[in-house]
């Protein structure tokens, strides 16, 4: 849609949420935003933003107007890569979908877990009371998550340290293609490198939320029914 097409009123604003300034301190650009409507035209990527509690509930709801099925990303590369997934996905069939990636997610599930989280975080504040000085965030606040999430999903050790650069690449490759989606699209690459080589039967843990998700693909599960009621 062009500026010429939209309809009289509508806010229309050059903040850029994408900016550098705004990613470190975000919160002056998000109530701009969200002062001037519950829909914004940022002029910048010629796209709305939906500012306000209303108006994204109801896009999320109603996707035979905001439709997900041809990527939700901010720019066509992305879309193209990650057409068809959960995320990327509508009505049946991203809750079929969805259902798949959600049975490891219960409560009764999660607790499983239990026990070895404990196990993680005594061995972890152990360590770190020998050491007597440590990083909260580097030291204390990374390595449970990162052991936790690898270990539940099932990978293998060698490459898990990667994980946070991997997400932190991923998150920058959802936005507009600026010098900082660009920069992070090798990084993605090399995390796409290591799921086809690295994650597959064999190298997995057994009884992983990954084996879950292979089983799925095995069955027929997850395979898009190609006649729908």
């Amino acid at each position: 849609m062009s500026k010429a097409r939209l309809t009289q009123g509508t806010p229309v604003s050059d903040i850029d949420p994408y900016s550098d300034e705004s990613l470190i301190l975000p919160w002056p650009s998000y109530a701009k935003l969200q002062g001037m409507g519950s829909a914004v035209w940022l002029e910048r990527y010629e796209m709305f933003a939906l500012t306000r509690y209303e108006s994204v509930a109801r896009a999320l709801k109603d996707d035979d107007v905001f439709s997900s099925a041809s990527g939700v990303m901010m720019n066509d590369d992305m879309n193209l890569v990650l057409r068809g997934n959960t995320l990327c996905s509508d009505g049946a069939e991203h809750q079929r979908l969805r259902r798949i990636v959600a049975k490891p997610l219960s409560s009764a599930a999660l607790a499983s877990l239990r026990d070895e989280i404990t196990r993680m975080a005594e061995l972890l504040v152990d360590r770190l009371f020998a050491k007597r000085e440590f990083c909260a965030v580097a030291d204390l606040a990374t390595p449970i998550p990162v052991a936790v999430v690898g270990s539940a999903v099932g990978l293998p050790a060698e490459g898990r340290e990667q994980m946070l650069q991997w997400g932190d690449a991923l998150f920058n490759c959802i936005g507009p293609m600026n010098d900082r989606t660009r920069a992070a699209f090798p990084k993605l690459e090399q995390m796409m490198r290591y799921a086809t080589t690295e994650a597959v039967r064999g190298k997995l843990k057994l009884g992983s939320w990954a084996e879950a998700i292979l089983d799925a693909a095995d069955s027929g599960e997850s395979i898009r029914p190609s006649v729908r009621p």
